[in-house]
């Protein structure tokens, strides 16, 4: 027989194991990081619907398609040449 008091555990376990634990934390980080960027409404929403649809595929999807790239330059490759004043002091 089983028992389902509130201090057992019951037969089937809780439901919640730890990897979907992390997943559903891994979902809400991105859903805040993808309403505080500055993307267009529509983009929002769609990606927000996709990660809440397909958690595990919306994350993966979203981490090499939605994310903002960011540019790893050193500042001398930020400069090119033609942005050197002409006819005067070669440095700013």
């Amino acid at each position: 027989m089983y028992s389902y008091g509130l201090l057992l555990k019951p037969p089937g376990g809780y439901g919640i194991s730890a990897l979907s634990l992390i997943i559903l934390i891994l979902d809400i980080i991105v859903i805040v990081s993808i309403v505080g960027s500055h993307k267009t409404f529509l983009v929002k929403l769609v990606w927000v619907l996709v990660i809440l649809f397909l958690p595990v595929l919306g994350l993966i999807l979203y981490f090499f398609l939605g994310r903002e790239r960011r540019v790893n330059a050193s500042p001398g490759q930020l400069r090119s040449s033609r942005d050197a004043p002409r006819g005067g002091c070669p440095w700013p």
